[in-house]
């Protein structure tokens, strides 16, 4: 699979990924469909492993923001691909 971009916000209850296509630029995508940039806590890369498990990873340039190890558990949580 390819890689996509994601950004982790802050709901005010939990964090919660948007994955969105590699085209868009992570800070003109953070704009779209946050108001503050303070609830954006996380940027970076995202693909789906031959095991069946996401994994975050990498940085945002324009957000300069990057992956932290509790996203791809997060997005396991939210995008579940595997039987357990």
């Amino acid at each position: 699979m390819k890689e996509t971009k994601y950004i982790v916000i802050n709901t005010g209850l939990m964090d919660a990924i948007i994955m969105f296509p590699s085209s868009f630029d992570h800070a003109d995508f953070a704009r779209m469909v946050v108001s503050k940039k303070e609830d954006i806590v996380s940027a970076g890369f995202i693909r789906l492993s031959i095991s069946g498990y996401w994994h975050c990873y990498g940085r945002s340039a324009g957000l300069d923001m990057k992956a932290r190890p509790v996203d791809s558990e997060i997005a396991n949580r939210q995008f579940p691909t595997m039987d357990d």
